[in-house]
């Protein structure tokens, strides 16, 4: 039985310490990495949610390592984690 692991924070997809902590999962390969994030760092928005919208979810592909891509999930909306 392989593990799911699902990566997450409350920055952008672009943010360095991301992507280095998802290259140093994958380096590992403990298991297959999911990549869930707000389509814009939400870093700020504490406890919020979104109610009134409709959330929407995109994959899209991120360079991690050179020239190796992966998925990532774009969550629309403020956090990610109350959608969960």
């Amino acid at each position: 039985m392989s593990r799911i692991i699902l990566l997450t924070n409350d920055d952008g997809v672009h943010f360095p310490a991301f992507k280095a902590f998802w290259r140093h999962l994958l380096d590992l390969k403990i298991g297959e990495i999911v990549a869930a994030k707000p389509e814009h760092e939400m870093s700020v928005a504490g406890k919020s949610i979104t109610l009134h919208k409709p959330l929407r979810v995109n994959m899209i592909s991120s360079k991690i390592h050179g020239d190796k891509y992966r998925h990532v999930y774009l969550i629309s909306g403020t956090q990610l984690m109350p959608w969960l």
